[in-house]
């Protein structure tokens, strides 16, 4: 039974425009969360299920949960937002395989307002930077609720105008269901739960009623990942953003994961990125 009123949800977890920091080969599959992008330069590669997509400039990519390798040609240039739609404790509001490719000759007026939209809320998140780049992309906390609310208020204009793009190509939402509460109460844990710790247990700290391999199947259902494939994308967004931060060693960074081994990090961290984490700062 249903207790009080069931609200939307949209988490904004990305916002960038500027250079994409990606290897330039083929990367290891990794889960990929709803999000879009618009090429402004270079060349994106995209693989799922042994099919290749190439994106160049004016092209347009919607972004569904799923898992793919990708690459991208140095100096590439994105406009990308990310998010996550849907209700609180819901699966993902749209649920489709992979994504759907816009060439630019096949883009339609409703394509270039979304375009638009995103560059208002990059704006809005990045108030302080001109061409945030995918290494600046993840949000900050709002300095007062002045701009919170900006930000919010750019927020839900863009997921109307989303909304809006994905309708005119048949595209449309799931509906609304009442799930199993525990991928909440575990994904609130493992947003709060120290980096340098495992995944694994969080079902004993819960006390949850259910073993730790039904709460690996109803996440799977509801997010497309496991837990700590969940914990691991939040982790290396962790490593990004202070390998990107001056001043800031591999080896603090490591420490900080819980990594005793450089190797050990430094192979983690390529897996994921496609290059080591030396490099990753030489290229910033």
């Amino acid at each position: 039974m249903l207790h009080g009123p069931v609200h939307p949800r949209i988490t904004l977890l990305w916002a960038y425009h500027g250079t994409l920091f990606l290897s330039d080969s083929w990367i290891e599959e990794f889960e990929v969360q709803p999000g879009v992008f618009f090429v402004e330069s270079g060349l994106i590669g995209l693989r799922h299920e042994g099919k290749e997509t190439l994106c160049r400039p004016g092209d347009l990519f919607f972004t569904f949960t799923g898992h793919r390798s990708q690459f991208a040609a140095p100096g590439t240039r994105l406009l990308s937002i990310g998010y996550q739609l849907g209700l609180v404790d819901q699966p993902p509001l749209y649920d489709l395989p992979f994504g759907l490719h816009v060439p630019k000759s096949q883009r339609r007026a409703a394509d270039h307002a979304l375009q638009a939209a995103s560059v208002a809320l990059c704006r809005a998140v990045h108030p302080k930077l001109r061409h945030p780049s995918s290494i600046q992309s993840y949000p900050e906390e709002a300095p007062d609720l002045v701009h919170h609310a900006a930000r919010q208020a750019a927020l839900w204009k863009w997921l109307t105008v989303l909304m809006a793009c994905l309708e005119k190509r048949k595209t449309t939402p799931r509906p609304f269901s009442i799930q199993d509460s525990t991928v909440g109460k575990v994904r609130t844990a493992l947003d709060k739960r120290p980096l340098n710790k495992s995944a694994s247990s969080i079902s004993v700290d819960l006390a949850l009623n259910v073993g730790w391999r039904r709460v690996q199947q109803l996440f799977r259902a509801e997010l497309h990942m496991s837990p700590s494939q969940y914990f691991e994308r939040r982790r290396l967004r962790h490593a990004q953003m202070r390998l990107s931060e001056v001043g800031v060693s591999v080896k603090e960074v490591a420490s900080e994961l819980g990594f005793s081994s450089l190797s050990h990090f430094s192979f983690w961290f390529k897996r994921h990125c496609g290059c080591a984490p030396r490099v990753f700062q030489t290229r910033l």
